[in-house]
């Protein structure tokens, strides 16, 4: 909602905006230069997250300075398109249809703003708000009904408490994620900032219904709640997706932000990842933090299956959620060391949850429980390769698994780096090869070309080279 606000005396404008995603919360600052004073407008908008059939928005007048000036404030709603029809207007609200499809209709319920105020000499803040709702449904009528009910059932809560709910809703939706440090950006240009993967997340997450999204959007389109997410078999089977440029991308419009989100149901969907996929935003959610370092659940055993080759800065997943347990598994760097461990912690949510037990890649060395304690694991390279750590709720499991593996050698991460880094390119060897032999090829041959040509010399030729008396 673009709204237009001009200002009495306004000089000049500086704006700035900005997206919340741990809240959903879209703030617009606004500092407006009115004589030696600064008016700063701070416009806040949301969606409500656990009621989406809710727009809610707040505008907060505020002089920074001391000096206080008496101004008149003008607000200009976005024009609306000829498609809407305005069919009611009283004190406090206005309302309006329009037609989405062949028998769907939609009704809006706006609570009306002043078109003017004026903030006194003696006042130093002043705060508007407005909620507008909508409702679906077969004929316009039953629109403006659904609409009637949910603007009532908006009014009866706060402003303040509305944005409370919604900001708990964010919270709640976040149980799980992905941790890249800021301040340590991957030299290889292979995992996306930090500031992308924030971005990507939070454009999917805001188009994506929640499964706690049980409000009426109309009687005949209601969501249905899915079953608690608690132990996704065989998701997600492919590769890491922390080197897609098309799945980690900053959106722009609305329609980037649905094909991106279908370009991820379809991408996890074909990694056996359906379920989570069908659980709604928390499902999708998860699903996104599992493939971003090749996370993949089995019947027995949960395996981290990135490649040691693009490790080279800190990574986190948060609250997996394996057999009651949830699980924090952090790639974290110690002090003077280029290249990370794996750090694992496990939380029981039940009082009855199985123990929980890890190993590193092959699972040739000691099996270990994992519990609150910070447990620590080196990573190796394995060949063949295998993934760089294994939890398991059955120790009997990983014991077994070393004989299965079948690896025929490991080294650690480090050593494995060392000796890619440090070593010439296996292609400047081969030119260098390439190089030598035609180098010496040539001159062999013009060498015994010079040889055998040395008798044919012209005779006029010969006389020029002897030495004189």
């Amino acid at each position: 909602m673009n709204w237009e606000i001009e200002i009495e005396k306004s000089r000049e404008k500086i704006e700035n905006a900005f997206i919340d995603y741990r809240t959903g919360l879209l703030t617009k600052s606004t500092c407006h230069g009115v004589a030696d004073n600064c008016l700063h407008v701070s416009h806040k908008m949301l969606v409500h997250r656990s009621q989406p059939n809710l727009f809610v928005q707040t505008m907060r007048f505020t002089w920074t300075g001391f000096h206080l000036h008496e101004v008149d404030i003008s607000i200009n709603p976005p024009a609306s398109k000829s498609s809407i029809k305005k069919v009611k207007t009283t004190e406090e609200t206005e309302e309006f249809t329009y037609r989405i499809a062949s028998g769907l209709y939609a009704a809006i319920i706006t609570e009306i703003l002043p078109d003017s105020f004026s903030l006194k000499g003696d006042e130093k803040t002043k705060l508007l708000s407005q909620k507008i709702v909508f409702g679906m449904a077969k004929t316009s009528e039953a629109a403006l009904e659904v609409a009637r009910k949910n603007m009532k059932t908006a009014q009866k809560q706060s402003d303040l408490k509305l944005i409370e709910d919604h900001e708990r809703a964010w919270k709640d939706l976040l149980h799980t994620g992905i941790h890249l440090d800021p301040n340590d950006p991957d030299p290889h240009h292979i995992i996306p900032r930090a500031q992308l993967v924030n971005s990507t997340v939070h454009s999917i997450m805001a188009v994506t219904a929640s499964k706690t999204q049980t409000q009426a959007l109309g009687a005949d389109y209601q969501l249905v709640p899915n079953s608690p997410i608690m132990t996704p078999d065989y998701c997600y089977n492919g590769v890491a997706t922390l080197h897609s440029n098309s799945l980690w991308k900053d959106v722009q419009t609305i329609d980037e932000a649905f094909a991106l989100r279908d370009t991820w149901q379809l991408t996890l969907k074909n990694h056996g990842c359906d379920g989570l996929v069908y659980a709604g935003a928390e499902g999708l959610l998860q699903a996104m933090v599992l493939s971003f370092a090749g996370l993949q659940f089995t019947s027995e055993h949960l395996a981290l299956g990135t490649d040691p080759e693009v490790l080279h800065n800190e990574i986190g997943l948060s609250n997996i959620r394996y057999k009651n347990s949830s699980i924090d598994i952090y790639l974290i760097k110690e002090d003077d060391v280029e290249l990370p461990e794996i750090h694992v912690t496990a939380r029981k949510l039940t009082k009855f949850a199985e123990k929980i037990y890890a190993c590193e890649a092959g699972c040739m060395l000691q099996i270990e429980p994992i519990s609150t304690q910070d447990m620590k694991f080196p990573i190796f390279v394995t060949k063949p390769s295998t993934p760089i750590l294994y939890i398991s709720h059955s120790r009997e499991h990983l014991d077994l698994l070393q004989h299965t593996l079948h690896v025929e050698s490991k080294i650690s991460h480090a050593e494995h780096y060392s000796s890619h880094s440090s070593g010439i390119s296996v292609y400047f060897w081969y030119f260098f090869g390439a190089f030598f032999f035609l180098f010496h090829f040539c001159l062999i041959r013009l060498v015994v070309k010079e040889y055998w040509s040395w008798g044919s010399t012209p005779q006029q030729y010969s006389y020029r080279f002897r030495l004189q008396p």
